[in-house]
């Protein structure tokens, strides 16, 4: 079995983007909620460790303008996430431009990076552990997302990967 990093991270892009319509969905009067505040939270977050790890992976993304990204936003505001989620997917779409003119991904994905955790702790990992570890994450906090936007009365879209991979074996 091959798995296509580019498809993972069209998916991820795709998922978060569809995740967001729906977090801005939610009728006005339950922005003050704290469910709806964690939503924006756990979005946000997710779209900042996406940002963190590909400075680590990814020498050519531009770094932040103020200090480090701030894995953990307490007070969000949703009108913040859009053009976040638009920054982020536009480095990993230029990222993976540069792998897939340069060395491709299943070199890449052997690429060992070495780095600082938030701890200040080094560590090295391969790009495909990483990529791994970032899917998974991003999947989990949409989970929580959904679960938050149900109980504000908003449905979740699906955002598994295994329907846009049926979609695409169909064509759609």
């Amino acid at each position: 079995m091959k798995i296509d990093p580019k498809a993972l991270l069209d998916h991820d892009n795709a998922s978060f983007s569809a995740q967001l319509d729906a977090i801005l969905g939610v009728p006005d009067h339950r922005h003050e909620s704290n469910d709806f505040q964690r939503a924006c939270s756990a979005f946000a977050h997710s779209c900042a460790a996406r940002e963190l790890w590909l400075r680590r992976i990814d020498p050519e993304t531009p770094k932040p303008d103020e200090g480090a990204v701030d894995l953990f936003p307490e007070s969000v505001y949703a009108d913040e996430l859009r053009p976040l989620l638009d920054r982020v997917a536009r480095y990993w779409d230029g990222y993976a431009a540069r792998v897939e003119a340069g060395p491709g991904w299943e070199a890449e994905a052997e690429r060992i990076i070495e780095y600082k955790s938030t701890e200040g702790k080094p560590w090295a990992n391969s790009v495909g552990e990483i990529l791994l570890h970032l899917f998974a994450h991003g999947q989990y906090h949409r989970g929580q997302i959904a679960l938050l936007l149900g109980r504000l009365g908003v449905k979740s879209p699906p955002t598994d990967y295994i329907i846009r991979a049926r979609n695409a074996r169909r064509g759609g």
